[in-house]
């Protein structure tokens, strides 16, 4: 299960990015009640997305995956709840058919692992990272179809 509880009250919150304004904000949740918000630091640039979250520094609270669609650069802000406490890159991979698709412990190793697919090829990789740091990879089988898309938690 990833984590993405940033308040801490064991609850699921909503992440939000408005694809306009650049604006991030936290929706705090009690099931399907709102609690409240808090914005995060606004990034204008649409070419960087948020594409995951998993808690890459082992501290317990859920931290953000970015990547920049135009550049191919990768960044895992770190967060304690809605606060801004830092960053670490990820290596740059430039070839925009790869796109993260997904963030989860892959390996059962107690740390997030990221989720690659190649769009043109069907290609399917797992980065296996400890924090966020690039350990190694394995590939996953290729579906080639365009039309099958990976649609679980990102």
């Amino acid at each position: 299960m990833i984590n993405m509880d940033f308040d801490g009250d064991g609850n699921t919150d909503i992440l939000w990015r408005n694809t306009s304004t650049g604006e991030n904000y936290v929706w705090y949740m009690n099931g399907a009640t709102f609690n409240g918000s808090a914005q995060i630091m606004t990034v204008s640039d649409q070419n960087w997305q948020i594409v995951g979250v998993g808690d890459f520094n082992n501290d317990g609270s859920p931290d953000i995956l970015w990547r920049n669609t135009s550049t191919g650069e990768n960044y895992v802000w770190y967060m304690n709840g809605a606060t801004f406490n830092g960053s670490a890159q990820i290596m740059t991979i430039s070839d925009p058919n790869w796109q993260i698709v997904g963030v989860g412990d892959f390996n059962n190793d107690g740390n997030p692992d990221i989720l690659w697919r190649n769009t043109s090829t069907g290609l399917n990789y797992v980065w296996y990272m400890t924090g966020a740091t690039y350990s190694s990879s394995a590939q996953i089988m290729t579906v080639s179809d365009p039309n099958w898309t990976i649609a679980g938690p990102k």
